[in-house]
C-alpha cells in the first residue's frame, strides 16, 4: 500500500509531467509515411561511413597541438567509447526499431519527459556538425576560388547557403540521396588509401620517430593526462556520425540485422582509416605544420611531392578531394532531419512537420519525404553556420566542434543509462542483436559510461568554447522541460513509437505484479513451514 505522502507525489508527477496522448487517424499516419523497407546493406554501411568521412580529413588535426602521443591515446579511448556505443544501440535499436532512434529508446527507458529532452539534444548533436560540415566545405570552396580577404566577408553566406540548398535538394529523394553518398563515400576512402600509397616512397622511419616523438616521452605526451584529456574532443571527430543509422530503421530492408551491421561494419571500416590517417601525420612535414591546416592530407601530398597547389594538378586534386568534405555534410543533413520528423510525429514538434512528400507512384522521385523538416532543418543549419560565421575566424576549430563532440557524449551516456534500465525493466523484450550472446551485457554500458565520462571532462579542458556549450545545454533543458509541462505534454500524439512503448509499459507492470505475487507465495509458504 501507497502512504499518503507517496500518493500525493504520484499526484503530482501525473499532473505535472504526465502525457496526455491524443490518439489520431489512420490518414495521419498515411501522410506521413516514410518509403517502405528499401535501403540495403551496403547503402547502411556507406551511408554511416560517408557521414563520418571529413573527420578523417579535417578538424581532427587541431589536437596534434597536444602532442602525436596524446591524440593517438585519445584516439584509442574514442574509438573504444564508439564501440561500447555501437554496440549497446545495436541491440536496442533492433528491439526498437523506429526512426526516433535515441528519442525512441530514451522514451521507452525514461518516459516521454527525458525522451522529449533527450530528443532536442540528439536534434542539436545532429544539427552542430551539420552545420560544422557546410562551414568546412564553404571555406573549402572560397580557399579554391582564391578569394580575397574582402571577398570572403561577403561570399562566405553566398556559398554556404548554396551547400545547404545543394544539400536539401538530395536528400529529397532518398534513393538519389543513397546513390550519391555511396559513390562520394566510395570516392573518399579511396582518396586516403591512394594518399597512403603515395607516401611510401617518402616514408622515411628515422623522420617519422622524430616527428612523432616517440622516443622522448616529453615529446610524446607533452602534457600528460590533460594532453590527453584535450585531445578528447577532437578525436571524438573521427566518429562523429556512425552512430546515426537508426534513425533510417523504418526505411531499411530487415532493419533488425542490418542496422547493427551497418554500424558496425561501418566502425571498423573507419577503425581502419584512423590509423592510415595516424601514421600519415609521422610523415614530414609533421605535426607542428599539420596541425593548423585546413586540409592536413591535401598539404601532406602537396609538400611531399612538390605540387602547386594554383597549378591545373593541384587545383583537380583539390576539387576531388572537397567531395570528401561535401559527403558528410549530406550524411548529417539526414540524420537531422530524421530526428526533428521523429519529434514532429510524436507531437514534440509541430505536427506539421513530419508530413511526407506522398506521390501516386512509391518510385517516384521525392515519395515519402518529410519535405517541410528539410526545409526547417535547413533554415537551422544555415543560422548556426551564419552565427560562427560571425563569432569564430577559424572554422576547424569553431564552437560547432566542440559543440557536436559535447552534445554526442552527452546523448551517448543517456544511451548508457537506457540500456541498463531496459534490461532490469524490460528483460523479456525482443532483442535480434543481443550483446548477453557475447559477452556481459553490463560490462559494455558501464565501461562506455566510464569512457563518456573521462570525454566530457575532456571537453572542458580544452577550450572555453565548451563552457559555453555547457551553459547553452543547461538553458535549453531548463526551457525545453518548461516547454513540456505547459505545452507539449497536452499534445503528444499516440504514434507507432508511443503504442508501442505504452504496450510494453503495460506488460513491464504486469511482469511486476506476477513477480511481487511470486515473493508473497514464497514468504506465505515459508511462514506456513
Amino acid at each position: 500500500m501507497l502512504t499518503q505522502k507517496e500518493s500525493r507525489i504520484n499526484t503530482l508527477n501525473e499532473r505535472i509531467f504526465q502525457p496526455v496522448l491524443k490518439t489520431v487517424t489512420d490518414d495521419y499516419i498515411k501522410k506521413r509515411a516514410l518509403r517502405d523497407s528499401w535501403i540495403s546493406k551496403p547503402h547502411l554501411i556507406l551511408f554511416g561511413v560517408g557521414t563520418v568521412i571529413t573527420g578523417e580529413f579535417a578538424a581532427w588535426n587541431t589536437g596534434l597541438m597536444y602532442g602525436w602521443g596524446s591524440m593517438v591515446v585519445a584516439t584509442i579511448l574514442a574509438g573504444l567509447h564508439y564501440l561500447c556505443l555501437l554496440l549497446c544501440l545495436s541491440e536496442l535499436s533492433s528491439a526498437l526499431p523506429f526512426s526516433g532512434g535515441v528519442l525512441t529508446i530514451t522514451t521507452a527507458s525514461m518516459g516521454n519527459v527525458f525522451g522529449y529532452i533527450i530528443g532536442l539534444v540528439i536534434f542539436m548533436q545532429n544539427l552542430l556538425p551539420y552545420s560544422q560540415t557546410a562551414l568546412l566545405v564553404s571555406n573549402y570552396y572560397m580557399r579554391l576560388a582564391k578569394l580575397t580577404p574582402d571577398q570572403v566577408d561577403y561570399w562566405k553566406y553566398i556559398v554556404s547557403f548554396i551547400v545547404i540548398l545543394v544539400n536539401s535538394i538530395i536528400v529529397i529523394d532518398l534513393k538519389l540521396f543513397h546513390r550519391v553518398i555511396s559513390v562520394l563515400t566510395c570516392i573518399s576512402i579511396l582518396q586516403i588509401v591512394t594518399i597512403s600509397f603515395l607516401m611510401i616512397p617518402t616514408f622515411s622511419k628515422s623522420d617519422f620517430w622524430l616527428n612523432v616523438g616517440i622516443m622522448d616521452f616529453n615529446s610524446f605526451l607533452p602534457n600528460g593526462i590533460v594532453g590527453i584529456l584535450s585531445c578528447m574532443p577532437f578525436a571524438i571527430w573521427f566518429y562523429v556520425g556512425v552512430e546515426t543509422l537508426p534513425n533510417l530503421t523504418e526505411e531499411a530492408k530487415d532493419a533488425s540485422t542490418n542496422i547493427p551491421k551497418g554500424m558496425l561494419y561501418g566502425y571498423g571500416i573507419l577503425s581502419t582509416l584512423v590509423v592510415i590517417v595516424m601514421t600519415l601525420v609521422g610523415c614530414n612535414p609533421g605535426i607542428d605544420s599539420l596541425q593548423s591546416s585546413i586540409d592536413p592530407l591535401n598539404d601532406l601530398l602537396f609538400i611531399n611531392y612538390d605540387i602547386n597547389p594554383s597549378s591545373v594538378f593541384g587545383m583537380t586534386i583539390q576539387w576531388t578531394l572537397s567531395l570528401a568534405h561535401h559527403v558528410s555534410t549530406i550524411g548529417f543533413s539526414i540524420a537531422c532531419i530524421r530526428v526533428m520528423y521523429s519529434l514532429s510525429r510524436g507531437g514534440y514538434f509541430p505536427t506539421s512537420l513530419s508530413i511526407t512528400y506522398q506521390r501516386s507512384s512509391p518510385n517516384s522521385f521525392g515519395h515519402g519525404s518529410p519535405i517541410y523538416a528539410i526545409l526547417a532543418s535547413s533554415v537551422a543549419s544555415y543560422a548556426m553556420v551564419v552565427v560562427t560565421f560571425l563569432v569564430s575566424n577559424t572554422p576547424q576549430v569553431s564552437f560547432l566542434v566542440y559543440g557536436s563532440a559535447f552534445y554526442t557524449l552527452t546523448a551517448a551516456i543517456f544511451v548508457f543509462i537506457s540500456y541498463i534500465i531496459l534490461k532490469f525493466k524490460s528483460p523479456h523484450l525482443q532483442r535480434p542483436f543481443d550483446l548477453s550472446k557475447y559477452t556481459n551485457p553490463y560490462i559494455v554500458p558501464i565501461l562506455g559510461i566510464i569512457l563518456d565520462s573521462f570525454a566530457i571532462f575532456g571537453c572542458f579542458t580544452s577550450n572555453a568554447h565548451n563552457i559555453i556549450v555547457f551553459y547553452l545545454l543547461v538553458i535549453q533543458v531548463f526551457l525545453s522541460l518548461l516547454y513540456y509541462i505547459f505545452y507539449v505534454r497536452h499534445r503528444l500524439i499516440l504514434s507507432t513509437e508511443q503504442k508501442f512503448i505504452k504496450l510494453r509499459i503495460s506488460k513491464m507492470k504486469q511482469e511486476l505484479i506476477l513477480k511481487d505475487q511470486q515473493k508473497l507465495k514464497k514468504s506465505g509458504r515459508s511462514v506456513l513451514q
